[in-house]
């Protein structure tokens, strides 16, 4: 439960303070697209080496999908879906999500949000090419798969512009439990990869309720 605390003290700080603008209703979906940086893979590598076997301990790779909401009041409840890809890893989730929201300016909004989800993956584990060989082998690699629950905490600033076209900027921090299927690899353990992504939203919606700076 670590993780989990560390994801909602954020969202119980924020969640604290009072929102700037008035209350709204509306709502949005997008498109995004952005940059991952996911490590924590140490247990897993070290289980790998008796087998002569190597997975990189940090891995970084492209993340798209999309996903949407409504805001309620000065709540934000909705969702995003996608999936995950770099040199040794592909990977797919989604993920509920809520949050605080504040508007800022007549067309600005910013979001804290949390999340759980979930999603699978595959992974793959190559040679390390160190094992004697009586002559030159080809490499070898092992695909492992397998998945799990996931946790999220981002926060989002949408820009709406006139005729409902919105662009958004998306920072988060996501964290997911890794279950290898049996018989896919030998002793693979359960490892929680940790996931730092940067996400540009792109898609449309509407607001509705006037800014308000004394609120």
């Amino acid at each position: 439960m670590t993780h989990i605390n560390r994801l909602t003290v954020g969202f119980l700080l924020l969640g604290g303070l009072h929102g700037q603008g008035a209350r709204i209703i509306g709502g949005a979906g997008w498109f995004q697209a952005g940059y991952a940086y996911v490590s924590g893979f140490d247990r897993l590598q070290n289980a790998l080496q008796s087998q002569n076997l190597s997975i990189p301990t940090s891995s970084s790779g492209f993340t798209i999908g999309g996903g949407g909401g409504g805001y309620l009041g000065r709540i934000f409840i909705g969702g995003y879906g996608g999936g995950l890809r770099s040199a040794q890893i592909n990977a797919g989730f989604g993920t509920f999500m809520v949050g605080p929201v504040w508007r800022l300016s007549e067309n600005f909004l910013l979001l804290f949000t949390v999340g759980m989800g979930g999603g699978g993956y595959d992974l793959t584990a190559e040679d390390k090419g160190n094992a004697p060989q009586p002559a030159p082998a080809p490499t070898r690699s092992v695909r492992l798969s397998g998945g799990g629950w996931l946790a999220q905490s981002s926060l989002m600033g949408q820009y709406f512009f006139p005729g409902g076209f919105m662009m958004g900027l998306q920072v988060g921090y996501e964290i997911q439990r890794w279950t290898g299927e049996s018989g896919t690899i030998q002793d693979h353990p359960t490892v929680m990869p940790q996931r730092f992504v940067v996400r540009l939203l792109i898609g449309g919606g509407s607001i509705i309720g006037k800014h308000d700076d004394r609120n």
